[in-house]
């Protein structure tokens, strides 16, 4: 689950990227659907200057992670959402 404070991606990656990075061993793409964000850009710079692809995804409320031979996908809470809306999509997505 990730519940980002605005809809843009590229500001809000410092705040998931440390928790993506202890399961991806390199960073190589990020899929995320244009409804969910205002960000537009093909790719974004990493700390160890190179470079993160980005990909469109058409299902909104999800966000893809994707390493070698790995994929990390978070469940995404709009930054706008209420409590009880965040609630019912963490029931939706995590196990019981």
């Amino acid at each position: 689950m990730w519940w980002p404070r605005s809809r843009d991606l590229q500001t809000e990656l410092p705040t998931v990227l440390p928790s993506v990075g202890l399961k991806l061993q390199t960073l190589e793409c990020i899929h995320f659907s244009p409804a969910d964000w205002t960000t537009r850009v093909r790719q974004l710079p990493a700390r160890d200057g190179t470079v993160i692809e980005t990909r469109h995804l058409v299902t909104a409320g999800l966000v893809v992670f994707t390493g070698p031979r790995v994929a990390v996908i978070y469940a995404l809470i709009a930054p706008d959402a209420s409590t009880s809306t965040a609630e019912e999509i963490a029931a939706r997505h995590l196990p019981a």
